[in-house]
This record gives C-alpha cells, sequence and structure tokens, in this order.
C-alpha cells in the first residue's frame, strides 16, 4: 500500500489556492465565451430581422465615415486614446500590485538578514523624492 504524503498546513492551503485560481481561470473563459456566443445570436436576430425587408435603417452615413478623408486621422485618435487608457489602467494596477507585496518582501527580507538597510523606496515603488533627478 502506497503511503499517502503528509502536507503541512502551509502547503494544503497553497494547493486549495492553486485549485481556487484554475476554477476562476475555467470560469473566466467560460463567461468569455458565452459572452461571443450571446452577441452572435443577436447580431443574428438583428440581421434575420432586417432580412428582406424594406427598411428606414440608413447605412449611408457608416458608408460615408468610411469614404471620407479624415477617417485615418479619427481612428489614429481612437487609438491613441485606447492606447493612453490602457497604459494608465496598467500603470494603477503594477502600482497596486506592488503595494501589496511590499509588506511580504520586507518581511522576508528581514527574515533573512535583520540588519538589512532599507532601499528607501516609497510604498508604490518609486523613487524617494530626495534621490529623483
Amino acid at each position: 500500500m502506497a503511503k499517502k504524503p503528509q502536507f503541512s498546513p502551509e502547503q494544503l492551503f497553497q494547493i486549495e489556492q492553486r485549485k481556487l485560481d484554475r476554477t476562476a481561470e475555467v470560469v473566466a473563459i467560460l463567461i468569455r465565451a458565452l459572452m461571443w456566443i450571446a452577441i452572435a445570436y443577436f447580431a443574428l436576430l438583428a440581421i434575420r430581422a432586417l432580412a428582406g425587408r424594406a427598411t428606414s435603417a440608413s447605412f449611408a452615413l457608416v458608408v460615408h465615415w468610411l469614404t471620407s478623408e479624415r477617417k485615418a486621422e479619427v481612428v489614429a485618435w481612437i487609438i491613441a486614446v485606447v492606447a493612453i487608457m490602457y497604459g494608465q489602467g496598467e500603470r494603477r494596477l503594477r502600482k497596486r500590485k506592488t503595494r501589496y507585496m511590499q509588506q511580504r518582501i520586507r518581511d522576508l527580507e528581514i527574515r533573512i538578514d535583520p540588519g538589512r538597510s532599507s532601499s528607501g523606496l516609497t510604498e508604490s515603488g518609486n523613487t524617494r523624492k530626495g534621490d529623483q533627478l
């Protein structure tokens, strides 16, 4: 008979966390897939509703915009705004994660070398005001 491996409470906690993380990833993938299926379904319903019927829906504005000379400029502005918003969001996420991890890192550093001096970085990982150029 094979003996069951003995895990410490910390290892059991980490195993449970990994299971929970994997479950959350699968759920997120399923939600994204269901979202795309729903979008396709509602688009199909809209196309069926318009198919073969005379409607007052006018696509002239869309065609006019697609053929306009300023299209490239408008698209460039849209891309720039989206890129800036994405960059700001990523920066905020990085600072929040750094703040979250800082205490753990500090504890580990003190455990390894209690006499260690601090680098003086701020809580969010920025350089101290006095050290900036």
